[in-house]
């Protein structure tokens, strides 16, 4: 028996979608090109072991807006009224690709409380963004964390840790692994690798 319909289930929500300026962002990782093989080549190594959907998107380029997608995140779930455990993320690494998708969704059309699109208003996010960069410079583990070549899940991550850039499972669609606050700040006090966003930081 036919049917000219399928099963499918509605969802209510909002988000906010950060797309990166792919010059500036190509730029950098041509120049520090080597800097960023050398610094996470035994964690893109460990990644050609996960399952496909995540090996496939393991690079630099993934980890960096992968780190910045969490810092956001969790800066945005202060701000706007919503638990950590219900916003979710998305990140969009590939080629000719930089942006992160930070979102909620649910079943219930009063779900959507509006703190995200107002977060999302250019003048407010400017604040969250310096927030969120500021935030990765440190972490109550730290140096510890900062320092560690290997932590988390199967040793995928550097500078990340509970106290400062995971976030709920509900929240990670990657497992929250593939993720180096150092990629976003860099190194200050060693002055071995230069973060993307190396230049603002320098401006606070």
């Amino acid at each position: 028996l036919a049917h000219d319909w399928l099963p499918a289930s509605e969802h209510f929500g909002e988000g906010i979608y950060i797309q990166l300026d792919e010059a500036r962002l190509k730029a950098w990782e041509k120049q520090f090109e080597n800097e960023m093989k050398g610094h996470c080549g035994s964690m893109l190594k460990r990644a050609e072991d996960l399952p496909a959907s995540l090996s496939q998107l393991s690079s630099v380029r993934f980890i960096m807006l992968h780190t910045f997608s969490h810092m956001i995140l969790l800066r945005l779930a202060e701000d706007c009224g919503y638990s950590i455990s219900s916003l979710r993320e998305r990140v969009f690494a590939g080629k000719d690709e930089a942006g992160i998708l930070i979102y909620t969704a649910e079943g219930d059309s009063e779900g959507a409380m509006g703190g995200l699109v107002e977060a999302g208003q250019p003048e407010r996010f400017e604040k969250q963004l310096q927030n969120a960069i500021e935030r990765a410079t440190w972490c109550s583990a730290d140096p510890v964390c900062r320092e560690l070549e290997n932590q988390g899940f199967d040793g995928l991550n550097r500078a990340a840790c509970h106290a400062c850039t995971l976030l709920p499972e509900t929240s990670c669609p990657y497992m929250n692994v593939m993720l180096d606050r150092l990629l976003l700040i860099g190194s200050p006090t060693r002055g071995e690798i230069t973060g993307f966003f190396n230049e603002h930081l320098q401006r606070l």
